[in-house]
């Protein structure tokens, strides 16, 4: 994994990184990810290219049971490469 100075320290970290509204862009064994919130307090997280992937959800907490691969969002949390935060 590239270090880039983005990636995540803590649960918390990105927990409080979602709540304040932030959108992220990560690769994970080779496949892109994106998290967006097109909508007051719903996050939307989704494999790019792959419609079939996006998952709604209410909370940061709920998004870290995203699954890719078959493993939890927040199993691989801390191997993923994260590309991107912004607000």
């Amino acid at each position: 994994m590239i270090k880039n100075g983005y990636e995540f320290n803590s649960y918390e970290e990105f927990i409080d990184f979602c709540n304040r509204g932030g959108e992220l862009e990560f690769i994970y064994n080779g496949s892109t990810y994106w998290t967006t919130m097109p909508r007051d307090r719903i996050r939307l997280i989704y494999e790019v290219n792959n419609q079939e992937s996006d998952k709604e959800y209410n909370s940061p907490e709920e998004m870290l049971e995203y699954e890719i691969e078959g493993k939890k969002l927040k199993d691989i949390l801390f191997d993923i490469e994260v590309l991107d935060r912004s607000f």
